[in-house]
């Protein structure tokens, strides 16, 4: 109908009658007076009081860009006409050039995008594979350094793991089902700590909750009292240069009392609170002392 460029036949103050038995259709049912405004192009009548081309060769391209459900059994059709064409077509090519360039000029660039995806998942799946190996390798080396501690066995994860194989380890543990145990890991990976908690179901019902451990205000102000001291000596160390590496081994011999400390509170717990209380602040030790004598030994350097 567009390049057939049919000119437009426009009836105003018809009687609606009359439009009707012309063929108009009165659309999105819209209440019309006795008088009308019919436009009809071709074989296309409407009641409309809306503006309209000349000829619709004027429209120029036409381009659907969205299709979609408004109600039952009606669609909602978006499109764009003349110039926006255009400027839409432009930009689909320039995106199609900048892939073609990004798979050197691949004739075919569906087919060079279909086999990279199907790369990417191969590789994909052998990542997942190494890390649930890494995941068995942590288990396994967990379990052989349990420790007992307040008559619970006690599994612990810290240093420099992936937070994805420190989370398949900890469900491992838990799939074996074990009994009066608790498993803590202090990990960080990019700079960025995190602290994991596994409770097995018996001391989850004496009443041991890991979801609450971490906001237990003794140990969060435990850890943030110590990690201050620790970022107050990194800044005296920082300002003082003759004075740095004489600074980096006092540091080193805080951290080694503070996690001396946090073992000798352990030993001496005698609830679960306790237990939990103290093993988080050992974790938080070990993992804060190691990032800020990283720190300071950087600064020295």
């Amino acid at each position: 109908m567009i390049r057939r460029a049919i000119p437009l036949e426009e009836h105003r103050n018809m009687p609606i009658a009359e439009a009707k038995a012309l063929g108009a259709m009165a659309l999105f049912g819209e209440k019309y007076g006795d008088s009308v405004r019919v436009v009809k192009f071709g074989q296309s009548v409407e009641l409309c009081g809306g503006t309209h081309v000349a000829n619709t060769g004027n429209i120029g391209f036409l381009k659907i860009v969205s299709e979609s459900s408004i109600a039952a059994g009606i669609r909602r059709i978006e499109a764009i006409t003349g110039a926006a064409v255009e400027d839409f077509i432009y930009d689909a090519e320039d995106v199609l050039i900048k892939l073609r360039a990004l798979f050197n000029n691949a004739p075919d660039v569906v087919s060079a995008v279909a086999r990279s995806l199907n790369e990417n998942t191969s590789l994909q799946k052998q990542v997942e594979g190494y890390m649930m190996e890494a995941a068995k390798n942590v288990k396994e080396n967990v379990y052989k350094h349990a420790t007992d501690i307040a008559g619970i066995r006690t599994l612990k994860i810290y240093g420099v793991y992936d937070p994805n194989v420190v989370k398949a380890a900890v469900y491992m543990v838990k799939s074996d089902a074990p009994e009066n145990t608790v498993l803590l890991a202090a990990t960080r990976m990019h700079g960025k700590p995190t602290l994991t908690i596994f409770v097995s179901d018996d001391l989850v019902k004496k009443g041991m909750n890991a979801g609450k451990l971490p906001r237990l205000s003794k140990a969060a102000v435990a850890v943030s009292q110590a990690s201050h001291k620790l970022a107050v000596a990194t800044r005296k160390a920082s300002a003082l240069r003759w004075k740095r590496w004489k600074h980096s081994s006092q540091l080193k011999h805080k951290i080694r009392d503070y996690t001396l400390h946090s073992q000798i509170q352990i030993s001496r717990a005698h609830s679960p609170a306790d237990f939990f209380i103290s093993i988080a602040i050992h974790l938080f030790g070990h993992l804060f002392g190691h990032l800020f004598g990283r720190c300071l030994v950087f600064l020295s350097d």
